[in-house]
């Protein structure tokens, strides 16, 4: 699905590092299955390094909140004007003013959170 968003969305002259690039944050099919192993995240855009398409895979406990939470994935386009991060609950997903929060660490982002 991730290759599906970048190839419908990015257009082929589109700079990997530009804000016309799309990044795509997919759960695999069976992510939150009740058995080991099942929670992962693709996060797919334009590599920097090929110009072609670019994938990584990622686990832990964050793909299946994101689909425990109704979503399969998330699509992002564009660029915020300024810091902002992502909130999802119950269904529902907003852009939240992030100012706050820029410039400390991550550890301490989680917290505040």
């Amino acid at each position: 699905m991730g290759v599906y968003y970048l190839l419908k969305h990015t257009p082929p002259e589109a700079s990997p590092l530009g804000t016309e690039n799309t990044l795509s944050l997919m759960t695999g099919v069976v992510t939150d299955a009740s058995f080991s192993g099942q929670s992962r995240v693709t996060a797919t855009a334009k590599s920097p390094v090929t110009d072609l398409v670019g994938d990584s895979q990622s686990g832990g406990f964050w793909a299946a909140e994101l689909k425990g939470a109704g979503f399969d994935g998330i699509v992002i386009h564009g660029q915020a004007e300024r810091p902002v991060y992502l909130w999802i609950q119950n269904g529902e997903a907003e852009l939240r003013d992030a100012a706050h929060l820029w410039g400390q660490f991550t550890a301490d982002v989680k917290d505040a959170i």
